[in-house]
């Protein structure tokens, strides 16, 4: 920490936006099929998605990432309390969003979609290596963001896609001193305000 204050690296996919539950409702509306966010049971696209190349001959990732950008960068709805919760924390430290982004475009409009949604943060780092983040807490729903970080305490959340991970031997393949399971990012902001209250050693 510099200067006692804290720095919490967010991630914003399946954290902060819903964007999970706005791909299952597109693509059920495409594909005039049932699927529920709790059936997405692979991180990757094109595993849980399988239909969309098969019968469109387009990838997953870009019928998606550049097909439905806007639905699903802009138009997907942040979880609940979202801004206030990020309020909350910007009271004990520095918040860095840190998000992988696959496009020039879909950067662009992850910016529109935080200042859209009130969403305030101290800076931002587009990388799809996290590991050269550092930070004091990391939060983030992708078990492999967590291999090999440098985060003090890292907290995962809870998805369909990472129910099977066990947090204790995820935490032996970072460089966190510790790692912790967290319902939601309104749950890790709770427990943070909590741990704040008691000097903060978690």
């Amino acid at each position: 920490m510099e200067n006692n204050k804290p720095i919490f690296a967010v991630d914003v996919d399946a954290v902060l936006r819903d964007n999970i539950g706005m791909m299952v409702d597109l693509y059920n509306k495409e594909f005039n099929d049932t699927m529920k966010v709790d059936d997405i049971k692979q991180y990757k696209t094109e595993l849980s998605f399988p239909r969309i190349e098969a019968e469109s001959g387009i990838t997953a990732q870009h019928w998606f990432f550049q097909d439905h950008s806007k639905e699903l960068f802009l138009d997907a709805k942040p979880f609940p309390n979202v801004a206030e919760d990020i309020k909350r924390l910007k009271q004990y430290g520095s918040v860095v969003i840190v998000t992988y982004q696959k496009t020039i475009k879909n950067k662009a409009q992850t910016l529109e979609w935080l200042e859209k949604n009130g969403i305030e943060y101290d800076s931002i780092i587009f990388t799809k290596d996290k590991s050269i983040v550092r930070c004091d807490f990391f939060i983030d729903d992708n078990d492999w963001n967590f291999i090999g970080n440098n985060a003090r305490v890292g907290f995962l959340v809870d998805a369909p896609y990472n129910m099977d991970v066990q947090i204790d031997e995820l935490c032996e393949k970072s460089n966190c001193q510790k790692m912790y399971r967290c319902e939601s990012f309104h749950s890790f902001v709770d427990t943070i305000e909590q741990k704040f209250s008691h000097s903060i050693k978690i």
